[in-house]
Parts: C-alpha cells; structure tokens; sequence
C-alpha cells in the first residue's frame, strides 16, 4: 500500500525486512507453484506409477485418524489391498508408520501396518496397487481448478519479487503464495518416504497461514497510512494467531507421532473458524484503514478490500465443498463461485496494480511495449479466426475458397488496424490516463520555460514541476558557482545548500550526461539529472524518493533528464542574459565615468 506525502512525512519509510525473508518466500512461492503443476502433470499423465492401498474404501472419520492413532475402516472395496490383507469394516487400522496414513505410494510398495479388531491386534502387510486412471472430463477438471488455483499464487511471486522489502507488501505476496497451494496432499515426486514428512509439516503451516497473513497484512498496511496500529488489534492477531498454530502442531503431531490432540469434528470446526474469522478480522481491519485514509489512499484501500475478499473465496468455498460433501465437477454451483471469485479477485487485483499502483511491482515497461504485447496477441487472435474459417467453413469450390480466403484476409487486415487502435485507446484511458497527464503536464511547462524571465523563478517553478510529476518527491536545483553547486531552489532533506564538485554522482554525470540514481553520500536514493552546456555541467536537478516509497520508472527517469537539459539550457541562457545586462550597466557606468573624466580634463586645461 501507499502513502500520501503528508502522512509518510510524519511517520517516516514504509517498514523494511531482511532480503532473507523476500528469498524465502519467493522459493516458498515457487515451491507452491511446482508443486501444483506436479499434480496437474500426475492426473495427465495418467497417475502412472502411482499406488494406493486404500483406493475405493473410506478410512477415518473426515479422513483423519483417532486420537490414539488407528484408522477407522468405514468401508472396504472389495479386491483393494485392504480387502486382501484381510481388514473388513468396523475394523481399525495403524500403519506401522504414522505418516503412510497421509501420503501416497508407487505402485507395488510393501506397506505394513496393525489391524485392531474386536480389543485382538495383528501384524498385517498389503502392496500397493496402481491407482486408475482418470477420465477426461475428470483430468480435464483438475487441470483446469489447479490451474485457476495457482492465479494467486503467480501473483503473490510477483508481488514478492517487486516488494522492495517492504513489509506490508511481502505480507501480501505471502498469503496469496499461501492461498494458492492446493493442500498437503502430495503428488507422486513428493511421497518419497524421506522426503514427504518435511513436505507434509510446511505444507499443513501454509494451509493455515492465508487467514493470519492477510490479517497481518490489513495491520500493517493500516500503520503505514495512519502512523499506528490499535492496541487492541494488534491483541487479536496475537490471540488469533494462537489457532493456526494449534491446528497446525495437531495435524503435525498427529501425522508424525500417530496421536492426535484433537478429535476430527474439532479440527473441522477449528478450521473454518480459522477461515471465516481471519477473513472478517482482515476485512474489518482494510475496512478501519480505508474509513482513516484520504484521498488516493482511500481508493487503494478500496479496490485491496474487493480484491482480497474474491481472492478469499478460493479458500471458502473449497472448506466448503468439503464440508458438505459434493463433488468437484463444473455442474457444482460452489466450484463456478469459486471458479468465477478467482478470475475476477485476480482481475481486481491487476486492475488496481496497473492503474492504481494498489501495490508497486516496479511497473518498469513502457507504453510502447505494453501495445506491442497488445498488437501480438490481436494478430494472433485474428490468426485464429482465419485459421477456424479455412478448417470449419466448408466452401464448394476452388474458386470459392480462394475467393473467401481473399475476402478473410482483406477483413483481417482491414479491421485489424482498426480493433487495435480501439483497444490502445481503452488501454490508455485505463491504465495510463493519469501517467499521460503527469508527462503532458512536465512537457507544456518546459515548452513554456523559454518565456520565464528569471532565472531565480523558472528554478523555484521546475523545482515544483518536477514534485509534483514524481507524486509529491523533493526536488532542488543546483547551479554551478565559484567552483561547486549552490542550491538555487527546492531542498532535499538530506542534501546540503552546496554541493562539492567531487561528489560521486556528479562526478558520473560529468563523466556520462545521464540521469543516475545516487547509492552514497548525502544524495544516496536520489536522482540526479544533469544540465549540460556542451560538454559543460552547468547544474543539476535532484529529485528525491517518491513518498510511496515506489521506484521511478524508466519512462519517469528518462522526461526527468530531457526536462532537466532543457530547463538547464533555459536557466544558462538567463545566466548569459543577465550576465550581459550586467555588463552594459558596466559599460554604461564606464562610458559615464570616461566622460566625466573628460570633462574634468578639459576644466583642468582650461583653468590652466
């Protein structure tokens, strides 16, 4: 979230982390994103290799084991492996490791475990058998939901990525990593007996996260805007965050050790307790934040408010199909609700990044190669339409098909031009309208600086020109002078009124006449933009980090320095101006004081 200048000005920079923590959850990120593309690739490929052992039979109420354990055996298929090693229902079942209970095998894999039956226990071991494989529609389905399932994830990487370190925004980036795993249930390349314990653990602590990252999230990004974060919510995560890490050493415990703390109907409970409390909390606390903020703020929050809440859903409606049982298939009304909540809580989210820079994630590509994008994928679409006319439209004739395939590629051509320059215009009006007002706004200011008369005033208004393209950043200019840079407008709070001509940056941008970001000294984290006479730098402008703590974007950085050689340009023709007005009021003085010599020669000579 951002910040207006104001507020930022009284409670200082947005909260940092350690780069550790961005690299953790990155990898974690990627790791979510991995491990859901192996569960696509394992019901594509057919599930081949894969074993199960209890396929077709219910074991454990809401699958999960007793507390002391043992399996409940509600039902057996006849022919599975338990049918085979002899377990009938009512039995109950211990594998001999706690952990089999939760993972999956290869087909042909040994599995030992104990069968209780009637207070008599017995030694028992049945093999793996191959798991069918999946109908189309079924495969078709599961490819489809992971994938929409993995949507919040790619963002939450990308979130991460562009974070900056910035605590709130990492926050975010983690619960929707979080929010995009698909569970604890492994595919095949992560069932290896060494490797799935460590898998299960940090799969079960990201199944619980989203709710309290999100909360989290809300606290942060609230203190980022007002300053300070209430007491009593700062209570509730603290107590909230107590749930999540129940839940978690329960199902830890439980699949670890083979004892649960909890009975099955309480982890239910607790869970979506968990969910639907840590949603409201997050909600109620964006809601405080946006009723606090003002102005630009007060839109981010909004659209953030929308945007989690849809994104949300994903998790809610999955408790509940769960909880009630039905199936996984398009014709569930709870799948499309999800389904739909996720591409528009997605769509939301992109909506309020690009055109209200909900979060920075360093937007650095320019207009033009956003409407190349743009182009490729029309004429792509058009590449498709021509594609499904000449294979599904059916012309008798070898003139008729030439002549329609003329006529297709005449229309593809004519309106292609048209549709784009339409999409362009949407585009633009979207997501660029208020960059193309800052850059007009900059460009007529210099087109008017010629007309300035005083130096003094066009370097007082370019300085507020310059604050005012870059969302409310320090901006000064310095002019050269007696051998350094005296600050002749704006102020840097970290900057001096003089500037010693040795200074690394100036010393780069003497070197190479381009805008460079300072990293040491008092202009470390700004920009310094060169004014450059010939080969001569004859000032400076510096513009310092935008209140938002945003990066400025290369389009930004590179109208800063052509505003600056221009401005610069302007500023030294004034100097030379003023400089020669100077010395015609010299000359002026001299010609004056010749003639009053000369007039006090001739009553010299006269008087002698």
């Amino acid at each position: 979230m951002t910040a207006s200048s104001s507020t930022v000005a009284s409670q200082g920079e947005p909260a940092r982390v350690s780069r550790y923590w961005q690299v953790f959850i990155v990898v974690l990120g990627l790791l979510v994103l991995v491990h859901n593309a192996g569960s696509m690739w394992d019901v594509s490929n057919g599930f081949s290799g894969a074993g199960s052992v209890a396929e077709g039979s219910v074991l454990g109420d809401l699958n999960r084991p007793d507390p002391d354990g043992y399996w409940s055996v509600i039902a057996v298929m006849p022919g599975s492996p338990l049918a085979m090693a002899g377990v009938r229902q009512g039995d109950a079942i211990g594998y001999d490791r706690a952990i089999d209970g939760f993972r999956s095998f290869r087909a042909g894999q040994a599995v030992g475990f104990t069968l209780r039956r009637n207070g008599a226990v017995s030694h028992h071991e049945m093999i793996a058998v191959p798991v069918p494989a999946a109908s189309p529609a079924q495969v078709r389905l599961v490819v489809f939901l992971s994938g929409i399932m993995s949507i919040p994830g790619l963002i939450g990487v990308f979130v991460a990525l562009r974070s900056g370190r910035r605590a709130s925004t990492l926050l975010l980036g983690a619960a929707l990593i979080c929010l995009s795993c698909s569970g604890n249930a492994p595919n095949l390349a992560e069932s290896a007996a060494w490797f799935f314990p460590a898998f299960y653990c940090v799969a079960t602590a990201v199944k619980y996260a989203p709710p309290v990252l999100f909360l989290a999230f809300a606290l942060v990004a609230r203190r980022e805007t007002s300053g300070n974060i209430p007491r009593g919510w700062m209570i509730a995560l603290g107590a909230y965050a107590l749930m999540p890490a129940v839940l978690t050493g329960n199902d830890v415990w439980s699949a670890l050790v083979g004892r649960s703390l909890l009975n099955a109907h309480a982890v239910v409970v607790g869970r979506t307790t968990l969910l639907g409390a840590g949603l409201l909390l997050a909600i109620f606390a964006l809601g405080a934040a946006w009723r606090e903020a003002r102005g630009m703020d007060r839109t981010r929050y909004a659209f953030m408010l929308v945007a989690i809440g849809l994104l949300s859903c994903l998790e809610l409606m999955g408790v509940l199909i769960n909880l009630t049982g039905t199936q996984w298939t398009l014709a569930n009304p709870l799948v499309l609700i999800l389904i739909v909540c996720t591409i528009m809580g997605a769509s939301v989210f992109a909506y309020a990044v690009l055109r209200h820079r909900v979060i920075d994630i360093g937007f650095a590509v320019n207009r033009t190669l956003v409407y190349a994008v743009v182009s490729a994928s029309l004429l792509a679409t058009f590449g498709l339409v021509e594609w499904a006319v000449d294979h599904f439209v059916s012309i008798g004739g070898r003139e008729k098909n030439v002549l329609v395939d003329a006529a297709v590629a005449v229309g593809v051509f004519l309106a292609f031009h048209r549709v784009r320059d339409w999409v362009e215009h949407v585009i633009e009006s979207l997501f660029f309208s208020h960059w193309k007002k800052a850059e007009a706004d900059l460009r007529r200011f210099v087109k008017e600086a010629s007309f300035v008369t005083e130096a003094s005033s066009l370097a007082s208004a370019f300085a507020r020109a310059l604050s005012h393209y870059t969302g409310g950043a320090e901006a000064a200019v310095y002019v050269a002078e007696k051998g350094s840079y005296t600050r002749a407008a704006g102020s840097i709070a970290s900057a001096p009124a003089e500037l010693d001509v040795n200074l690394p940056a100036l010393v780069s941008v003497r070197a190479a006449p381009e805008p460079i970001e300072a990293h040491e000294g008092a202009l470390t984290g700004c920009l310094v933009a060169p004014m450059i006479n010939r080969n001569e730098l004859i000032g400076v402008a510096i513009v310092g980090p935008k209140p938002s703590g945003h990066a400025l974007r290369p389009d930004e950085i590179e109208l800063i320095g052509w505003a600056t050689r221009h401005v610069g340009l302007d500023l030294h023709a004034l100097k030379i101006e003023q400089l020669n007005g100077e010395i015609d009021r010299l000359n002026g003085q001299i010609a004056a004081f010749q003639a009053e010599t000369a007039t006090l020669r001739s009553l010299v000579t006269q008087r002698a």
